[in-house]
């Protein structure tokens, strides 16, 4: 028993899609690929029939046609993995995959000079060498630039005395607990004179109190 869904693929690369008036691909080389394996397959085994084919762009983009549909109708533009797993969906059960190979001129297309396409390796292009004068008298040394010197400034500060100099008999200070010896003390609450005249209560202030002008 043959394990797997084996279907044909109709490849068609090296030529170009045309959107007007109709959609159809011009100028292409057909290979067919028998037997391939649909629950196998992945985005690298279509690249590999695209090599087979002669096909070294760098810039692919992989279209196939819905069955039961034209080009005009049915093309449909294959993106990665996930457009795989949609392929083999729709295609499964079938006999034959229609896959369209277009070559984009885009910075990932690297052409020699007689119009070979190159791998992007290869294209890579090197700088230019730029060759600094150099002055034969002269010695690496001297040419360095010399900077003026920076000013002195002066010093024309006078000189402090040293330390030792200072005069040394400052008193000596008394220690702390000598301060607080000759504080007066004060008389407690209880004997602070309590002889302060009683006001008058608010009933003996005169009333006669003019009115005032309305």
């Amino acid at each position: 028993m043959v394990l797997g869904v084996y279907v044909d693929f109709d490849v068609w690369a090296g030529g170009v899609l045309e959107w007007v008036p109709k959609v159809r691909y011009v100028g292409c080389i057909r290979m067919l690929f028998s037997d391939v394996d649909l629950e196998r397959l992945y985005y690298g085994d279509l690249l590999d029939m695209y090599a087979k084919t002669g096909g070294k762009g760098l810039n692919v983009q992989i279209y196939y046609c819905l069955p039961g549909h034209t080009l005009d109708n049915g093309i449909t533009l294959l993106h990665g993995d996930d457009g795989i797993r949609d392929l083999c969906r729709i295609f499964k059960g079938l006999s034959v995959v229609p896959i369209y190979f277009e070559e984009k001129q885009g910075p990932l297309l690297a052409l020699d000079t007689q119009g070979n396409i190159l791998p992007l390796e290869e294209h890579i292009p090197s700088l230019p060498s730029v060759e600094i004068p150099q002055n034969d008298t002269a010695s690496p040394e001297s040419q360095i630039l010399d900077f003026p010197e920076m000013p002195e400034v002066p010093h024309n500060s006078p000189d402090l005395p040293p330390m030792s100099e200072f005069p040394q008999n400052i008193p000596d200070l008394p220690p702390m607990s000598e301060f607080f010896q000759n504080i007066p003390e004060f008389p407690e609450m209880s004997e602070v004179p309590q002889n302060i005249s009683n006001l008058p209560q608010m009933s003996e202030v005169p009333q006669n109190i003019p009115d005032l002008p309305q």
